[in-house]
């Protein structure tokens, strides 16, 4: 039997009358430490979704080309990637609302940092801060959540986060196109510190500590061999284009990134307390669901990045506009996870995760092969039908997931599942800020060379990044389709096919 997403348990509490249904303690305490967490979690996603739909705004601010901005979003997921499981380690031994209230007061520094910073390096230190900052509220807030809650209403409780996550995302763009369109970006930095302290002091005062009782030790040595695999290989996949892909600055820093890649490898496997279990991806269900997930965030925020400078400056769009526009794949995602999670549990995972992967390819053929005829009306139907396919293949494939391993294996699947989704997110980040830069679509070079933003070498750029991601896509619907072909022969439920 499918796990049931706890999205759906959280919206369906939310639907009932009586806020006792909502939160299992009646008592003003657990409201205000539920208010406290939650706050946090809405913050860190909202600021994502802001920053993205406001990356053509800082990059005129500052003058910069477009892989320069890529890095405004790529720093933050960078060390988020990189640390989150390891900070929750950190919850373990010294207390998770230490952690989470810390983790708060980086991502408010650095948000104060990033909007009062008068040049681009200031603002990636910035970014940097809030990105460790998310690491530490995103890895220690499900165990705090279970502090609040009992334990019986522990898929209560990690729905309602689920569903703080996706309200932030899908306002997140609004609001940034509407700050950044009337009294520019750096306000979107000051929410934060604005927000924030109300959530600290209710954090300190009314959550309850929640330690693990044998804490597991850090291992800070494989959680850098991480980063040292991803800084690299980010660095060398935006920059190449600029210093040649066979330059050996190029090839020095791909060569760090392999060894890294090599050296973790080597050592998670004999490792006590490793950051990611390695023997789960042995499940061959559990590895094709996640890196089905993984394909799905790169297309995702392949377009989230991409979209935006194409709507500012080929259609000529204003910020406010584009917010508008690239919301309503967070909407449709939001309004579409609970009923496809429902769905799942009746009909089973596999049907419903194959087509929101082909929604998703569809999405991304509109866009990669309309060319210089790609329309506001023709980006509104793709954005309208990559929100369905995103909405439709996420819980299912959630599911799947946790479906795939065993009970007591299910936390650090939904920790590597977390993984998966940030190392996608920095992926297609990356990816399109490479693709972009790779035709030279920057301010200075096109205007070296009389051209403007609506030349055939942008709209070129755009399509390409678009149909990088298409390819990305199909590998995701692929790999679907050969755990489909794996499932139909075997025999018995799922749950007794449950290997790791």
């Amino acid at each position: 039997m499918p796990i049931r997403h706890g999205l759906i348990s959280a919206v369906r509490l939310m639907l009932r009358k009586g806020k006792a249904h909502m939160m299992p303690r009646k008592d003003r305490a657990s409201r205000l430490a539920l208010f406290a967490l939650l706050l946090g979690q809405c913050m860190t996603a909202m600021d994502v979704a802001m920053v993205n739909v406001s990356l053509p705004s800082i990059r005129e601010d500052l003058n910069i080309n477009i892989a320069a901005a890529g890095w405004v979003m790529i720093i933050f997921f960078l060390l988020t990637t990189s640390f989150m499981i390891s900070l929750g380690r950190l919850g373990d031994i010294s207390g998770h609302k230490k952690v989470f209230a810390t983790g708060l007061l980086f991502f408010m520094g650095g948000s104060l940092a990033s909007g009062l910073s008068p040049g681009y390096y200031l603002l990636l230190g910035g970014r940097a801060l809030q990105g460790i900052g998310a690491g530490m509220i995103s890895s220690n807030l499900p165990a705090l959540m279970t502090a609040v809650f009992p334990e019986e209403e522990r898929g209560k409780a990690l729905g309602l986060a689920a569903a703080t996550i996706s309200l932030g995302l899908a306002a997140g763009p609004f609001l940034g196109g509407l700050i950044s369109g009337t009294v520019g970006w750096r306000y979107l930095f000051f929410i934060a510190p604005l927000l924030l302290p109300a959530s600290i002091i209710l954090c300190y005062r009314f959550v309850p500590e929640n330690r693990a009782a044998e804490a597991e030790a850090m291992d800070i040595y494989g959680a850098g061999l991480i980063l040292f695999f991803f800084a690299p290989a980010t660095l060398a996949m935006t920059q190449g284009r600029i210093w040649g892909w066979t330059s050996p600055a190029t090839t020095g820093l791909l060569i760090i990134s392999m060894a890294a890649a090599w050296l973790f490898v080597r050592h998670e496997r004999t490792a006590a307390h490793p950051v990611i279990e390695l023997r789960l991806f042995s499940n061959p269900d559990f590895t094709l669901s996640n890196l089905a997930y993984f394909a799905c965030f790169i297309c995702l925020q392949t377009v989230l990045f991409a979209t935006p400078f194409f709507l500012q400056y080929f259609l000529e769009m204003t910020p406010q506009a584009i917010g508008v526009v690239i919301g309503t794949i967070n909407i449709l995602a939001f309004l579409l996870l609970v009923p496809s999670g429902i769905l799942s549990d009746r009909m089973g995972t596999m049907r419903l995760e194959t087509a929101g992967m082909a929604f998703i390819c569809l999405s991304l053929a509109l866009l990669a092969f309309a060319g210089s005829s790609l329309t506001l009306l023709l980006v509104l139907v793709s954005l309208i039908l990559l929100g369905m396919g995103y909405g439709v293949f996420c819980s299912p494939n959630y599911s799947a997931v946790l479906g795939s391993v065993m009970e007591s294996r299910r936390g650090v699947a939904g920790g590597v599942y977390s993984t998966m989704r940030n190392i996608g997110s920095l992926t297609g980040t990356a990816m399109a800020s490479s693709v972009l830069g790779q035709w030279a679509v920057d301010a200075a070079s096109l205007r070296e060379a009389g051209g403007s933003y609506t030349s055939p070498a942008f709209t070129a750029a755009v399509r390409h990044a678009y149909l990088a991601a298409l390819l990305v896509a199909c590998v995701g619907l692929l790999l679907l389709v050969v755990k489909y072909l794996r499932d139909r022969k075997k025999p018995g439920p799922l749950a007794k096919r449950q290997t790791v």
